[in-house]
């Protein structure tokens, strides 16, 4: 038995040298340094896009939900203990989950958008510039939903009523420290930044329609 255990505990030993004198940075499958994009935008432009747009499969669903819902193109018959129930009774609490998962998920395409945007290094390459021109519809059709959902209608005194904060992009690790996000904006305010960045959208995107799941010049111009 005595063998047994200094046998184990030796291996244990020597195993947790082999650990601890490796010098090895290892990383998340679905994770790279800003380092790593900004230097390979050719190969990773793609993938950034994707990461972009796959915030918008969660988005989707309550988005859908938050409008149809409470008008009259659907109907359920007594009641249910889902959070969408909320929106058929116009009763929407601040801790309802699904209202929640719209909010996140529209601010997490909004940063995904503008981290590419600032990451994005100039270029003639028009397919390039096409793909950055997607990343402005994202971000201003992101925008505009949220201030649709969270603000008055546009007609309701624009520059008093308050819309959603603007807040492009996520804080580097000095910000992070003493971080400070800004308030909400006017509707107002809100609008603009949607519209400038589906301008911008407009103008950028040069490539042919490819299918309805990608920005086209054509939706900004919607």
């Amino acid at each position: 038995m005595k063998n047994i255990t200094s046998t184990i505990l030796l291996s244990l030993s020597i195993t947790g040298g082999v650990f601890t004198s490796c010098d090895i940075d290892r990383f998340p499958n679905n994770y790279m340094s800003t380092d790593q994009v900004a230097d390979n935008q050719e190969v990773l432009f793609d993938n950034m896009l994707n990461g972009m747009y796959a915030q918008l499969k969660t988005w989707s669903d309550p988005m859908h939900r938050l409008g149809e819902y409470a008008g009259d193109n659907m109907m359920i018959r007594g009641a249910s203990t889902d959070a969408f129930y909320e929106f058929i009774t116009y009763s929407r609490t601040p801790d309802n989950y699904r209202l929640q998962s719209f909010w996140d998920y529209g601010y997490k395409a909004i940063a995904q958008a503008s981290n590419i945007i600032d990451m994005a290094k100039d270029t003639d390459d028009p397919e390039i510039k096409s793909k950055l021109g997607e990343c402005y519809y994202v971000r201003g059709m992101m925008y505009f939903y949220l201030c649709r959902a969270f603000g008055r209608p546009y007609y309701q005194a624009p520059d008093k009523n308050l819309g959603v904060p603007i807040v492009n992009g996520t804080p580097s690790e000095e910000e992070i420290s003493n971080l400070s996000l800004p308030d909400r904006s006017t509707v107002k305010e809100t609008y603009q930044q949607a519209i400038n960045d589906l301008r911008t959208a407009e103008k950028m995107i040069t490539t042919p329609f490819k299918n309805a799941n990608t920005a086209s010049k054509e939706a900004a111009q919607a």
